[in-house]
């Protein structure tokens, strides 16, 4: 029992069957309300909802950095993809292409690949996340070894569920981030000098 100025413990077999049962005497006692009282129910469900939470912004935090390396890939591959294509810039340029069309063509093209690869995520994931047993049976019926086995993790099926208001989240970031990936190589393109691009062509 957790009082305010230290801790009273009982110990033996059922220590924590009397233990919760002097807490809840002492929280439905009138006579005391200053007095914080903490069983061994009260502490597991508290160490669960904290397990829960960290486990919650660990997910979070693994799929920012996962939508961040492919944001990094979407600017790799559009500066690239610029410097490529130096030489029918500056030909669009003088053949009387403005700035702002410049800059919306590469927007287009490198918001596309960021939409095309979130959609074709989205739809492998949640049909992975979906038949995972199943695929963990296919699995095993091709090596032979029981995978995740009830004798060591207790488990007798692969836990899944779909969140649809995390998947949301994730796709409306990778949506935002594809998006802002191709904001600085546009703008690249579009300050892009005809006269230089095309000096030794």
């Amino acid at each position: 029992i957790k009082f305010k100025t230290g801790y009273g413990t009982i110990i033996g077999k059922e220590s924590f069957d009397i233990l919760d049962e002097v807490a809840q005497a002492l929280k439905d006692n009138p006579q005391i309300k200053k007095l914080r009282v903490e069983g061994h129910t009260d502490s597991v469900g508290n160490d669960a909802a904290n397990l829960k939470l960290s486990q919650k912004r660990a997910d979070s935090v693994t799929s920012a950095l996962i939508i961040l390396v492919a944001a990094f890939n979407i600017i790799s591959s559009m500066i690239m993809m610029v410097k490529d294509k130096g030489r029918d810039i500056a030909i669009l340029r003088t053949m009387g292409a403005t700035r702002g069309s410049i800059l919306r063509v590469f927007i287009l093209a490198g918001a596309s690949v960021g939409f095309v690869g979130t959609l074709i995520g989205l739809i492998i994931g949640v049909e992975f996340a979906s038949h995972i047993e199943a695929i963990r049976r296919f699995i095993q019926s091709i090596i032979g070894t029981d995978l995740f086995s009830a004798e060591i993790y207790f488990l007798t099926q692969i836990p899944a569920r779909v969140d649809p208001y995390e998947v949301a989240a994730v796709v409306a970031m990778a949506f935002g981030l594809s998006f802002l990936a191709t904001i600085y190589p546009a703008w690249r393109a579009a300050q892009l000098d005809p006269v230089e691009a095309l000096r030794y062509e």
